[in-house]
């Protein structure tokens, strides 16, 4: 009927869990999908909202991150010199002339995806360097499993940094190995559809002139919900 044709023509929907500036999300968007950034910190929301809202043109505005970075500089200039944004124009449209679907979405991760109105909303789940941000991955887990519908994609790239570890105190860490991952997402209810063998070196935030660099060495898979 017209009410199923209606809903055969909407794209699938994305979610960018721990989005950051909202680049991952908009370029989801971009793809044609229909995609939503959650993030915890403000401080990147305030960003994401300068970048993707008050930016027009290619290379528009300048920063300077290296102006008080005094080691490992091969010299001065590489210090003082700027980093312009954006690469890419936010406005774009999607691919096929349409509208971008996009939205950004602030709160604590397993809070929002757990609510009633989340449960099934999502045909797929971008996490890149998000696992480790966890204080219990398995909440992750479970939430990610719980936000996507039957037969829905986890697509994971990253390490496992642990970003709580450090904290002590008692501040809750759950730091499992890559394998213990894997092998909880399977007993949530994900299987396993494609892993890359060699582990994938990735920068993160780093100075391409700098004398010192630090290099991930990721993993990426994917993983199904698997269907009722």
């Amino acid at each position: 009927g017209a009410a199923d044709g209606a809903a055969e023509s909407q794209p699938p929907r994305v979610l960018v869990p721990g989005a950051g500036l909202g680049r991952l999300a908009w370029e989801a968007a971009v793809a044609g999908y229909d995609a939503q950034g959650n993030e915890f910190s403000y401080y990147m929301m305030l960003a994401s909202n300068f970048v993707l809202n008050s930016t027009s043109d290619l290379l528009q505005r300048a920063i300077y991150p290296w102006v008080h970075q005094s080691s490992n500089n091969v010299s001065d200039v590489d210090a003082q010199r700027p980093a312009r944004f954006p690469d890419v124009c936010p406005s774009v449209a999607a691919e096929g002339g349409g509208p971008l679907r996009m939205s950004m979405c602030a709160g604590d991760f397993v809070e929002v995806y757990t609510q009633d109105d989340m449960h099934g909303a999502f045909d797929c789940v971008l996490s890149c360097f998000f696992l480790d941000t966890a204080e219990n991955v398995l909440q992750y887990l479970r939430a990610i499993h719980t936000a996507l519908r039957p037969g829905g994609y986890l697509i994971n790239l990253g390490p496992l940094l642990y970003h709580w570890a450090e904290h002590g105190g008692a501040q809750l860490s759950l730091e499992l190995s890559l394998e213990d991952v894997i092998a909880a997402a399977e007993g949530i209810g994900f299987e396993m559809l494609r892993r890359e063998e060699e582990l994938r070196p990735c920068g993160y935030t780093g100075n391409a002139r700098s004398m010192q660099r630090t290099v991930y060495h990721c993993a990426m898979f994917t993983l199904r919900k698997r269907p009722v």
